[in-house]
């Protein structure tokens, strides 16, 4: 497991606690994600981008998941009596 490490920095450092199954998901998730950032960071260290990625709180998320969960407008509803 190649960032089996960082991995365990990232729960620790987040607070995340997942169980058995969920914890190989979200490593090979974490994993995935993890790769699309070295190569991002790899082309920004050498010049041909101008933006470097990081680790952050969702970066044991899917792209779907990101979506379905952070974007768009969340419609809320008032309580009853206030304008």
């Amino acid at each position: 497991m190649k960032y089996a490490n960082e991995f365990i920095q990232y729960r620790l450092h987040f607070g995340k606690n997942y169980g058995s199954d969920e914890g190989f998901y979200r490593y090979t998730v974490f994993a995935a994600n993890m790769e699309i950032i070295n190569a991002q960071n790899e082309l920004f260290n050498n010049g041909t981008s101008t933006f470097f990625l990081g680790v952050n709180a969702i970066t044991d998320l899917t792209m779907a998941e990101y979506k379905a969960q952070l974007l768009g407008y969340k419609r809320t509803t008032l309580k009853s009596g206030l304008k």
